[in-house]
């Protein structure tokens, strides 16, 4: 397509002249080029001294063929605010005929705003919905913050209807109080990975992919693991992931001399090595309270693992209880133990569901940014 695309999405961070980003960020970018044929990034960037000094989950921008246009690096708020001024003068030159925009990025408005009055179509991406954090009664939060941040995200809402947008998943879709707006699937896996090697099955391994934060509530599977290790000794689980709370979390598995059981592989970038965990394990366990279109449920589903999670994101719309996942609520580390002995004592729905999961067709990386162009593209 003889069309070119500019993509605000998130923070970068430059070591030894090379950019760096977090992963499913590259993945999309990078694919872009497949449709459009430039594709530029703006990146608030961040110049570092060391590959210490860059969050683990991020990585090198392989292609050189994007084009990288440096902003002004923010990472909070007000820090956003004190540079938004200043974003005029890299953007004023700037010529496209499309942009993505991702709603929760700072400045996002900010930026879409500067990029229409330049000619450019806007799309704002939409990838989640604060307001399940900012709202949440599971979650110790400062009052005056929360309010601060559902005023802003309101304020997201309405600048957002200005513009086409990209929402991600059936549940979001019908949550955000949007006009224009139109259904995504975000994916970070490749058609041809579905026909990768298998592994050998570990029947006492749990495994948990995501960042270790509040949200996620890890802490609820290190509990869950002191419940069941009193029928099942050999039981494992293994986390992937880095975040704030991953000293805590090892602190409270050494408070219940958990250490043979739990193990903690931090973050891993290198997707056979990723895919490999996910082949190898019994179980996907996944308490988190707050998700747009869980993708580390449909990697587990792509991979035929099979699934014992929340109600979150758009996964009742898409999933049946005791069909092709195993559904518990919020909060609850016993029902959580509860289920996971289910699977591993009843072998008849553990394969039933492995079975079901067969039938679920999966977006990939491919089909992902085939509905973005259509979508970005539709006049």
């Amino acid at each position: 397509m003889d069309k070119s695309i500019l993509v605000y999405y998130g923070n970068y961070y430059k070591f030894n002249g090379e950019i760096y980003g977090f992963l499913p960020e590259v993945i999309l970018i990078t694919n872009l080029l497949k449709t459009f044929k430039k594709v530029t990034l703006l990146a608030p960037l961040k110049k570092v001294q060391s590959r210490q000094e860059i969050n683990p989950l991020y990585v090198k921008f392989e292609n050189k063929k994007v084009e990288i246009i440096e902003l002004p690096f923010f990472n909070t708020r007000l820090e956003a605010l004190r540079k938004s001024n200043s974003l005029y003068k890299y953007l004023k030159d700037v010529k496209a005929d499309y942009a993505i925009v991702s709603q929760v990025m700072f400045n996002s408005m900010k930026v879409a705003g500067l990029l229409k009055s330049s000619g450019v179509k806007v799309n704002v991406y939409i990838g989640s919905n604060p307001l399940e954090i900012l709202t949440s009664k599971n979650l110790n939060r400062n009052w005056f913050f929360n309010q601060i941040g559902i005023l802003y995200y309101r304020h997201l809402t309405r600048e957002s209807n200005k513009y086409k947008c990209l929402v991600n998943g059936e549940k979001l879709f019908n949550q955000v109080q949007i006009k224009n707006k139109y259904i995504v699937n975000s994916s970070t896996l490749y058609a041809a990975e579905a026909n990768s090697n298998q592994a050998v099955i570990d029947d006492n391994k749990l495994l948990f992919v995501g960042r270790l934060t509040p949200s996620k509530r890890v802490e609820l599977l290190i509990e869950m693991i002191k419940i069941l290790k009193k029928d099942f000794k050999n039981i494992s689980l293994v986390i992937i992931g880095e975040g704030d709370l991953k000293t805590k979390l090892m602190d409270l598995v050494a408070k219940y001399n958990l250490n043979e059981n739990v193990k903690f592989l931090g973050a891993i970038t290198e997707r056979e090595q990723l895919h490999k965990e996910y082949k190898t394990s019994k179980l996907f366990v996944f308490p988190s309270i707050s998700e747009g279109n869980p993708r580390v449920i449909k990697e587990a589903t792509f991979f035929n693992l099979p699934s014992i999670s929340t109600r979150v994101g758009n996964l009742e719309n898409e999933y049946k209880d005791r069909q092709d996942i195993l559904f518990v609520d919020f909060e609850n580390a016993n029902q959580l133990a509860e289920k996971v002995k289910l699977m591993l004592n009843d072998s008849g729905l553990y394969y039933e569901i492995k079975k079901n999961l067969t039938k679920h067709k999966i977006n990939t990386v491919e089909d992902f940014i085939m509905e973005i162009t259509k979508i970005i593209c539709k006049e």
